[in-house]
This record gives structure tokens, sequence and C-alpha cells, in this order.
């Protein structure tokens, strides 16, 4: 589990199943391989966020992003993958189970994102305690991806924007 604070990782080799935690609040990973990983979020408040650039990413989790029940965040939550080539076989790329604070956003800038079955984006956006409306972005700009992957959401699909970008 890394769940350390504003760190830099640069040129790592995750060999073994690697969880980035709820308490990893920012940082940067250039230049690094993962075997499996899986991002979880909880208590989540990101600035600037986590950044992944020129990264190898293998992901066999159920949900490569995972945006967990207790992710009531003082801030928003910010991840951006740049140039990165990513292999995810699980079922959701992004699942949203609970709320996130307003404007969270996931980007993918001119990555590689090897996934042929599954969801995009999947979750149950829970806003019954909401005091603000919720906004969640996944981006993907000049990224090799299969925009015919499942966008859906239980709850309020309105909150959850995917939008991809050439």
């Amino acid at each position: 589990h890394l769940a350390d604070k504003e760190y830099g990782y640069y040129n790592c080799n995750f060999k073994t199943k690697t969880w980035l935690d709820q308490n990893m609040t920012s940082g940067t990973f250039e230049n690094c391989e993962f075997a499996d990983v899986r991002i979880s979020l909880g208590a989540f408040e990101t600035v600037p966020g986590v950044n992944f650039k020129n990264c190898k990413i293998n992901s066999a989790f159920d949900s490569f992003i995972y945006v967990g029940p207790f992710a009531y965040s003082e801030g928003y939550t910010k991840i951006k993958f740049e140039n990165c080539d990513i292999t995810h076989t699980g079922t959701n790329l992004v699942y949203l189970y609970s709320k996130v604070k307003n404007n969270s956003i996931f980007e993918f800038d001119n990555c590689k994102i090897n996934k042929t079955s599954g969801n995009i984006s999947s979750g149950w956006l829970n806003l019954a305690n909401s005091e603000e409306d919720i906004s969640v972005d996944i981006k993907f700009k000049g990224c090799d991806v299969d925009k015919g992957l499942t966008k859906t959401t239980q709850g309020d699909e309105s909150k959850v924007r995917v939008t991809f970008e050439d």
C-alpha cells in the first residue's frame, strides 16, 4: 500500500500487487512500471493531485480507479495520466461508489489504454447527503481508447461526464 503524501517515484518497478491508498494525497510517478495496481480512494484531498508520466501500468483488479464509500473529501480528487501505456483487464476503468467533491477529474492525456471489455465508468453515486452539485469529469485527450466501452452510473448519471478529444 502506497499512502505517502507528496512524494515522487521515478524509474520504479512495482513487481507485485500495489494499492495507491486513500491517504495518497499528492505525488508523481514518472517512468514507472506497475505489475498490477489499483488506485483506491477514500478520504481524499488533492492539491495538486496524483500524476503519472510515461508509466507502463497493468491492472487486473475489478476496478482500476475505485472511489470508495468513504470518499467525503475536503477538497477534490485529481488524477492525471500523461503518455502512459495502461492495460486493464478488470471490469471498470473508473468506479464511483460514493460522492466525490465537485469538479473532481480523472485525466488521460496521450495514453494508450488497452481495454477491450467492461466499462469506462461505472458505479453508484450516493447523493442523498450532498449539499453541492457533484460533478466528475473523466477526460481522454489524444488517447488510443475504445470509445464504445460502456459508461453507466446508477443514481444521477448527469453528474459524471466522460469526454473524448482528439
